[in-house]
């Protein structure tokens, strides 16, 4: 017996179903094999907040400017914090890191750096306030008076001057220190970055107004991330970092 008109249709409506199903399928299949896994990288950091912290919002404002960056290509940076005295011997080696936030040296031919935003970060000198203003022309100003300032090879660079100008350095293991002992009387100035200095002071519930950031800057620079280029990651975080700032 032949098959109905209307049985034929039903046959041809269920194999068309059955095709779509299938496409469907692969289409789903085909979206999981392209869709990235997601790559999770430790950047090296010391404690400066607000920039890298533990104590702030994902790890302070350069892991989430970082990471919001890398967001659109399933990257994402966690932070493996170290002691100021350590960091340097780190970034200045050529394996065992991907990426860094604290400096590598500038003639470094392992690490590349990439700029993430170019805001500027004010890098001054921080004393207890008084009513002239706070600016120097000459160092020599500043000759026979403590400087706190933190422990570690890149304050060296901002540091040489004003010890050849006849400043006493005092090294302090984090900049907390040093805004305490600036509150407390025992040195006459701090070397910070100014968002650092301010944090410290609330963080402390300091009188803020008792503080004074100088209206001479040492030194103004962007946010920064440095990357080893001899990581097997390096070159790939490279690319994907220059394309996200273009």
């Amino acid at each position: 017996m032949g098959l109905s008109l209307v049985g034929l249709l039903r046959i041809l409506l269920f194999l068309a179903l059955l095709s779509g199903i299938a496409v469907l399928i692969m289409g789903s299949n085909h979206s999981a094999e392209r869709a990235p896994q997601p790559v999770h990288i430790r950047v090296l950091a010391i404690e400066y907040p607000p920039f890298t912290s533990v104590g702030t919002d994902g790890d302070g404002l350069s892991f989430r400017l970082l990471n919001q960056l890398l967001k659109p290509y399933n990257w994402y940076a966690g932070a493996e914090y170290l002691p100021p005295a350590r960091a340097p011997l780190a970034v200045n080696k050529s394996s065992g890191w991907l990426a860094s936030f604290f400096p590598a040296r500038a003639d470094s031919e392992h690490a590349q750096v990439i700029t993430l935003a170019p805001a500027a970060i004010r890098m001054g000198l921080f004393r207890q306030r008084q009513q002239t203003p706070f600016r120097w022309s000459s160092l020599d100003e500043l000759k026979g008076k403590t400087l706190a300032t933190i422990r570690s090879g890149s304050a060296g660079a901002f540091i040489t001057p004003f010890i050849d100008a006849g400043m006493q350095p005092v090294f302090v293991n984090n900049l907390d220190q040093g805004i305490l002992m600036l509150a407390e009387g025992r040195v006459d100035y701090v070397l910070s970055v100014e968002d650092t200095g301010w944090y410290y002071a609330r963080l402390h519930k300091l009188d803020v107004n008792r503080l004074q950031f100088s209206d001479t800057i040492i030194s103004t620079f962007p946010h920064v991330v440095y990357v080893n280029r001899e990581h097997p990651q390096g070159p790939q975080l490279i690319r994907l970092l220059q394309e996200a700032v273009r």
